[in-house]
Parts: structure tokens; sequence; C-alpha cells
């Protein structure tokens, strides 16, 4: 504007022949005042300061035009599709649209976002990309879009407060609204901005958290080191176009760096330093574990290799522990492979080491070499339904008639999906003889359904409804329960409830279908309110022949149940929590001489 009311001046002089005086324009500043603040500028980079407005919210950035026809200013807003082409005529010289709310792809209705469309505008081709070689005009086209979709966050947060789940603040409105009465105030209107939104106090407070677990879990870090983006780097100045400075810019300067942070971060995962290190003998390798191991396994079981194993993760911590167990997870497993199957069996095995390191304050995750439980699958999730089918018809095939009735019988109402009448008993003289434990996938009814030692009337389980293990009690078709007599009515009763909640059905076991087996005569007579018959019920035979150095040789080993209980209470809190196991024992009667 200056320059054009010059030239006016001067073409004024001459065409009127005199001489116009030379005027000298001077600032007047008071003393004490920097003169560096109106120097020209000299920074190479664009920046936006703003001051929020009386709500807390970003002021909105808005175009002035003048209507021709009716002469008046308006307010247009950024969201606005002319508003860029207005501002940037350099960047649409054809004056065509910019970014809009319903701005769509291509054959698509699918809408863009305007974080996409500047992605778009930014992306490097073969054609001429105005651009990016707009130097401090593309800066300034980037820090003001930048700041608009920091708006267009905010305002998603303020509209979208009811998805965020505000109303589970109330206690902090309760709050509020208490000091605002003791103040003779009122409070406004309640923005939340979550944790995903960058920059927030919740987002910051999080980080802050996050960093002090992982202190808390692996110590106090023994170096502070910084990454900075050289704008020297090879990678940047070879990308720059004709005449261009790495300022002018910012989006190869942001690519490069993200580009060799991932490159570090990949290096320090996969352990190519270690590599290297170990390649120097700045390091020690794990031929020593892999000699203790190969060592072991000549006269270990696997259960002492698994424990073993796991004392090398914890204490040794070998550079490549997944290595370490690819070379021996045979032999660790094979009490379980000979059982289940190879890969199940390793996997059990596997899961069996987690639940020692456990024990000892430790987990797979301390070892992220290893393959994590959450990539795998939990213990009860995977079943092979082919080699299952193919056990199962093979089975069946060997049953006898009555066998094979009862067996139809219980498929017939699974199959018809019939929720009635689906408690089924099976008197089986004599039994198996077999512990749940050693079938294949057996569990204890205490285990699978919570129950707690000892059993009460007013006892209940621990599975929560909504946890894993009801989900497992969810979806099973059938429950098998053998050995049922021996088990206390109360059992009975605690799992009756427990389905019920579950399955939020009021038949009996929730509706599903329970095959109880068991054989009552090998229980005790049950005399009501008497002490002699049941010493003659018991002992009839040898009383009735009079046969007493029999019964004198023989030695009846129990105990009242009251003591029963706090000898089993306490044998529970001696034994090894980290899985199931079976124990025998041996009686014998103690010479009184």
């Amino acid at each position: 504007m200056m320059g054009e009311e010059l030239k006016n001046q001067k073409q004024l002089e001459m065409e009127s022949g005199q001489s116009l005086p030379e005027l000298q324009l001077s600032f007047t500043l008071k003393p004490g005042l920097d003169p560096r603040r109106y120097n020209v500028q000299r920074t190479n980079e664009v920046a936006a300061i703003f001051s929020i407005t009386a709500n807390g919210d970003i002021p909105e950035s808005y175009v002035t035009v003048r209507n021709k026809s009716t002469k008046i200013l308006q307010h247009v807003s950024s969201m606005d599709p002319n508003v860029e082409p207005w501002i940037y005529p350099l960047f649409y010289p054809y004056g065509t649209r910019g970014w809009h709310r319903y701005l769509t792809k291509l054959n698509s209705h699918k809408r863009i976002t305007r974080g996409q469309y500047i992605k778009y505008r930014m992306a490097i081709r073969d054609g001429f990309n105005v651009f990016l070689l707009g130097r401090r005009l593309f800066q300034q086209w980037l820090v003001d879009n930048y700041v608009k979709m920091e708006k267009d966050r905010i305002d998603y947060c303020k509209i979208h407060q009811k998805e965020l789940r505000v109303e589970t603040y109330q206690g902090l409105i309760d709050y509020m609204q208490n000091r605002a009465n003791n103040l003779n105030g009122r409070i406004g209107k309640m923005i939340i901005l979550p944790s995903t939104f960058i920059g927030s106090p919740r987002n910051m407070l999080q980080n802050y958290q996050d960093a002090m677990a992982i202190v808390g879990k692996f110590g106090k870090p023994d170096l502070f080191i910084t990454m900075t983006c050289n704008p020297k780097w090879r990678e940047i100045e070879e990308n720059l176009l004709s005449g261009q400075h790495a300022y002018d810019r910012p989006d190869i300067c942001a690519r490069v760096f993200n580009i060799k942070k991932d490159y570090l971060i990949d290096l320090i995962v996969k352990q190519k330093f270690f590599a290297t290190c170990l390649a120097l003998g700045l390091i020690e390798d794990d031929d020593e574990w892999r000699r203790t191991m190969d060592e072991a396994v000549k006269w270990m079981m696997p259960r002492q290799l698994r424990r073993l194993f796991a004392r090398i993760l914890i204490h040794c911590q070998p550079l490549y522990p997944e290595e370490l167990w690819e070379t021996f997870k045979v032999a660790m497993s094979e009490d379980y492979t000979k059982h289940i199957g190879i890969l199940q069996g390793q996997r059990k095995a596997y899961i069996q080491i987690n639940a020692i390191l456990c024990a000892e304050g430790k987990s797979l995750a301390d070892f992220p070499q290893m393959e994590q439980l959450a990539e795998i699958g939990e213990e009860d999730d995977y079943i092979s339904i082919d080699q299952v089918l193919e056990i199962g018809m093979r089975q069946y095939n060997q049953l006898n008639d009555k066998q094979k009735e009862i067996v139809d019988i219980v498929l017939n109402k699974l199959d018809n999906n019939n929720h009635n009448n689906n408690c089924f008993y099976i008197d089986g003289p004599g039994g198996s003889g077999i512990a749940a434990t050693l079938l294949p996938e057996g569990k204890t009814t205490h285990k699978t359904f919570g129950l707690p030692v000892p059993l009460f009337n007013d006892s209940s389980s621990s599975i929560k409804i909504q946890s894993k293990e009801a989900q497992y009690l969810k979806e099973t078709d059938i429950f098998i329960w053998d050995e049922a007599p021996m088990t206390p009515r109360y059992a009975l009763e605690i799992i009756d409830r427990t389905l019920r909640d579950i399955m939020s059905n009021d038949l009996p076991f929730g509706g599903k279908i329970i095959l109880l087996g068991g054989d009552f005569r090998q229980l005790l007579p049950i005399k009501m309110r008497v002490d002699a018959d049941i010493v003659t019920d018991t002992y009839g035979d040898i009383i009735r022949k009079k046969e007493f150095d029999k019964i004198a040789k023989t030695a009846i080993l129990s105990a009242r149940n009251i003591d029963v209980d706090e000898i089993n209470k306490q044998v529970v809190e001696l034994l090894d929590k980290t899985g199931e196991r079976v124990y025998t024992s041996v009686d014998n009667v103690v010479n009184s001489d």
C-alpha cells in the first residue's frame, strides 16, 4: 500500500511540475521498550497464538466478507468451503472449493475428515503441488488447519458428552454444586475432556501414571536418552525441492524423524543391538543355560524340567528365552503330550510354566520375546473338534447296548434343546476308580464351580457372573459328574444356585444337562438318631459269628468331622497352589507296645 502511494505521488509530481518535499516518518518509542519488538521478522517458522474465549473455547476462525448488494459485513465460518480460497488465493488460483463437512470420496458415500483432506493436499506426487512450494505460507496453512482440527475435536467432545459417559462423574458435579451453594454462586455446564484427547489434563495424568507404573515394574531408568531431528540429515536434504530449506518442509522433517524412531525401536525390540554386543563379547550368551537344560533332560521328569526352566527365566535372564523353550519344549511337555496330543500338551506345559512364574511374582509378560498367553488363548478355549469327534466315535463303538442307550438319551436331549428334565443319574456299581484329574481335560468339582473348602449350608461359589469362568460354564452343554454320591448335598445346592444365576434361568441347574454317576452301595448305611445300630449294620456278620479277634486286629483310623475340617484347612495351606496335583497317603497302625 505504501509503495503504491509513493508511486502515485511521484506521478503527480511529474504532471504538476512541482517538487514535492521529502518527508521522513519516524517512530517515537517510550523509554524502556525493547526496540527489537518492531524489527523485521527473522524467524523461519510459523506458530499460532490465541486466547481462549470466556467459555474456555478456542476462538472461532472466520472470514469477514462484504455483500455487494446489501453492503453488509458478514462472518463466514471456517466450515464453509469458500473460506480457504479466500484466505489462500495462491493455493487456490481457480477458486476451487476447500474442505467441507459433506465432502466424500470418489465413488463412495463415506465422508472425508479435515485431517484426511490435509494429508491429501500434502501428498508428494509426480505432478506440480503448489502447497509444497508455499514456504512460509505453507507453514501458515498447516498451523491454521491444525488449530481448526483441535477445535473440531473439542467440539466433538462437547457434543458427545453422553457417549463419553459423563454421567459417571456425578460425584464431581455434586461436589461442585455444594461448593457453589456455599459461595452463593452457580456452576455452569461441565465439559469433560477424555484421556483420549491428546494434551488434556487427563491424558497427561494417564501418561504420567503409565510411566510410573513402568518404573515400579522394572525399576528406575539407567539412562535418559533424547532424540532430536537434525535438518542436515541426508534423507531430508535429498528430498527438498530446488531452493527449499528444511524449515520450508516440516512434513519431510516429521516423516524422516518418525521413520528413524521406528527403526530404532525395531532394532531394540528384535535385539539386533544385543546380537552385536554378543559378537563383541560384551555380554554372555545362552550356551550355559542350554547345557544345563540338556543335562537335566537326561534324569529329570517333565514337571521338574518346567520348574528348572522357570528358575532360569527368573534368576538367569537368558537373552533368547524363546529359543530355549523351542529347543526343550518336547521334553518339558512329555507328561501331557502322551495323553492329549503334542500341540495341546505343549500348550498346557507352557501355561504351567506361566503359573510357576506367577507364583514367584513374575509372568510371561516379563519376557516379551516369548509368545504371550493372550496370543495362544486361554487353557480351556482350545479344542480340536476333529480329534475329539474321532475319539468319541471310536469310544461309542466300544460301548455295550445299555451304555449306548444312556448315551443316546443324553445326546437326544442335547440335540432337541429341551430344557426340561435335564438331570440324569447313572447307577454304576463299582465305578472306574479314576480321579477326575487323570481324565483328559478332567477337573475337580471344586475348581470347576468355585466351591469353597470346607462346605457349609450357607456357602457360595467364588465365580462371578461376569467372569471368564462364568462364561466357560455358560458355554458348556453337559456336565458329567462322577462319584456324585460322595459329595455333600451342599455342593449340589451351590452348583444349582450358581448355574441359575449365570444362565438367568430358574430351571434346575439353569437348564443345563447334569449327568451324575456313582454307586450308593459304596456309602455307609445311614441310621437316624442311633449309635449301636451303626456298628451292628456295619460289622453285623463279624459280630454274629463272634469273630472278635478279627475286629481287634482291624484298625479304624478316623477323626471327628470338626477335626477333619481343621486338618484339611492346614494341609491345603501347605500345598503348592500353582496347579492341580494328586497326593496319595498310606495309613498304618502304630504298635501300642
